[in-house]
């Protein structure tokens, strides 16, 4: 995981105005399926914010990845979906509410990892009507 703001569940703990950088160069992200209750297994997994327990507690997060030559692949996500990369501006586990607003995540993929997927690279899970966060995928 490479996130910007993690809310935890202590209640009023907000996890606002964090920056996050990440860079990988030549890097291998493969065979990960190791199931830890609350988190999905897999390869790369990057967030804005993520709220586990309550909504609306993780706003103004930045986060930025970069890649170079990086491999992702042969992830086990739940039940054996491959999940290998996925990127969310703002996550929110429940379902219920949004995790928070003008969240932001770029990934710049350089050489051979211009071939990765990025699946899915959501604004916001659940939708946040008013659109204020984002994920950017350069390749």
């Amino acid at each position: 995981m490479i996130g910007g703001g993690l809310s935890t569940q202590d209640m009023g703990r907000n996890a606002d105005s964090n920056f996050t950088t990440f860079e990988a160069h030549g890097s291998q992200f493969v065979d990960n399926g190791v199931e830890i209750p609350g988190l999905e297994p897999g390869g790369l997994l990057v967030f804005g914010t993520r709220a586990p327990f309550q909504p609306g507690i993780g706003s103004v997060n930045t986060v930025s990845v970069s890649l170079w030559g990086t491999k992702v692949s042969n992830n086990q996500g739940p039940k054996n979906l491959g999940i290998n990369f996925q990127a969310f501006g703002a996550l929110q586990d429940s379902l219920e509410g949004i995790a928070g607003t003008n969240n932001h995540v770029t990934i710049e993929l350089h050489g051979m990892s211009k071939k990765l997927d990025v699946d899915p690279a959501m604004a916001s899970r659940p939708e946040e009507p008013a659109g204020t966060n984002t994920v950017t995928v350069i390749q």
